[in-house]
């Protein structure tokens, strides 16, 4: 579904002829229409129709001014908001039944800031104490709940300009959380445009005025958006007390975050064999296990559950002829981030389920890490191509101790190619007995720490608890998956400094 956005400043656009100017369709015809983003559905019908394309309209809630006769029904109307927007929609029908008599449309309230007189007879005042990063954070969740979206126009040109700044803003994050929600599967996120007209005169509604359509894009990089657990009292000012029962959402949020960081470490990291299933006989222990972890629906929910309750916090009071409406802030910085973390996790979750169905061979790990001549390996993807090539390295380099092994049962890697010793000084001789002694009685840890700068320096294959198995001609990788080696793998790649 494409979507085009439109938000509406008041009730009441001059009719005129638009001309739409689009970089990838060029389209002469006039569509004579109240609403911009009328037009724009249209162009779009015309040049490509098999494309579904939906208009939502979007209202500021301060337009409550012209639809409510006196302060007490605004006070009621903004105190429910499903019959403001009721209110809103047969306004909308009313005022632009022509222009959307032929297409499919809907609307949707947005916050507002500062104060507004109604325009009714009997005049009444309503002052909205709000905060920029809460329109976004709203917008961006609207935007994220679009069904099956795979594209969005919006149009700059109608609104106050602190809506529109923040439609843009909430675009920005929106089109980095689709990039990264399949960016180890390829995916190329969705296509946003921005629509540019001039103001229309009245005197001069004869006219034909132009609407340039150009694309509005943002990068995404392979990072951890949020790299600390998530607390609700960093994203918002509502008093402790008044969130406490939602401590579970909280924990399951931060366990998908905890999961992202390791997922992502293992990639980062250049560790893609603490992805698969352990093939060794074992007690079942993983050091990626996702079983009981949320899905992107699942955590999306649980957020929406927290956005709501402090939205539902809002105060609305009516004194007299005026009305106050007060939020709590939402920290937009924080809540984009907790949303792009959840959406680096899904593509992450996605890709290890993938991973733990395929048997952690040589071949089959350089080709979905490295990537071979009919595929592109996620290294590649993620622009970790360094990683690339210390792995089909140290990969080559197991290949080459197993060549002419006849290894059909579980062989630990260390050992299978005997070196002679390096000749050693006395002294040094005698300095590495001391510190094996020290080792042995479990108070060195500076050796340990080598074993860890040696993991990550061989791609997560240390020798100790890497083991190595024929199968075909296919040589199989598998950790020794004992309780203790799992966790002390899983505490090296959470904490690899």
């Amino acid at each position: 579904m494409h979507y085009i956005i439109q938000i509406i400043g008041r009730f009441d656009y001059e009719e005129v002829n638009w001309v739409v100017k689009d970089e990838e369709y060029e389209d002469n015809e006039k569509y004579r229409s109240p609403l911009i983003s009328y037009s724009i559905f249209n162009h779009y019908k015309k040049s490509n129709p098999s494309e579904d394309y939906e208009v939502m309209l979007l209202i500021p809630e301060s337009l409550v001014t012209y639809v409510a006769k006196d302060a007490s029904e605004a006070f009621d109307l903004l105190k429910n908001k499903d019959k403001l927007k009721e209110k809103f929609l047969n306004k909308i029908k009313e005022s632009y039944s022509s222009a959307l008599s032929n297409l499919k449309f809907d609307v949707s309230i947005i916050q507002s800031i500062g104060s507004y007189k109604s325009s009714a007879s009997n005049r009444y005042i309503v002052r909205f104490e709000n905060y920029v990063d809460n329109i976004v954070s709203y917008l961006l969740f609207d935007l994220i709940n679009l069904k099956n979206v795979n594209g969005i126009t919006f149009d700059v040109s109608t609104g106050l300009n602190i809506n529109v700044c923040s439609m843009i803003e909430a675009l920005k994050t929106l089109i980095v959380y689709h990039k990264l929600l399949k960016i180890l599967q390829g995916g190329k996120g969705i296509h946003v445009k921005l629509a540019f007209a001039p103001p229309v005169a009245k005197e001069l509604k004869d006219l034909s005025y132009p609407i340039e359509l150009y694309t509005y894009d943002a990068k995404a990089f392979f990072d951890l958006p949020i790299k600390k657990s998530f607390r609700i009292d960093e994203l918002t000012d509502l008093q402790e007390k008044k969130y406490k029962e939602l401590s579970q959402s909280r924990e399951k949020i931060n366990k998908a975050i905890s999961m992202l960081k390791l997922m992502f470490n293992i990639v980062k990291l250049n560790t893609p064999l603490a992805l698969f299933k352990c093939l060794k006989t074992c007690d079942g222990t993983e050091i990626v296990e996702l079983n009981d972890l949320l899905s992107l629906e699942e955590l999306l929910s649980e957020l929406t559950m927290i956005l709501n309750h402090i939205k539902g916090e809002t105060k609305v009071e009516l004194i007299d002829d005026s009305i106050k409406v007060k939020y709590y802030k939402v920290n937009r910085n924080l809540l984009a981030n907790v949303i792009l973390s959840i959406s680096l996790y899904s593509s992450l979750r996605e890709f290890a389920f993938r991973v733990k169905e395929i048997k952690p061979s040589i071949n089959q790990i350089k080709r979905l890490f490295s990537g071979d001549e009919g595929s592109e390996g996620i290294y590649k993807m993620v622009n970790l191509e360094v990683n690339k090539r210390f792995l089909e390295r140290d990969l080559e380099d197991i290949k080459t101790k197993t060549k002419n092994l006849n290894i059909e049962e579980w062989a630990l890697l260390k050992g299978l190619e005997k070196q002679k010793p390096l000749p050693l000084k006395l002294k040094f001789l005698r300095k590495f007995k001391a510190i094996k002694k020290k080792v042995e009685e479990g108070k060195n840890e500076k050796f340990r720490s080598n074993e860890k700068r040696n993991f990550f320096a061989h791609s997560g294959f240390l020798e100790k608890y890497t083991y190595v198995k024929k199968e075909g001609d296919e040589i199989l990788l598998s950790y020794d998956c004992s309780k203790e080696t799992i966790r002390e793998i899983k505490s090296w790649i959470n904490d690899p400094s």
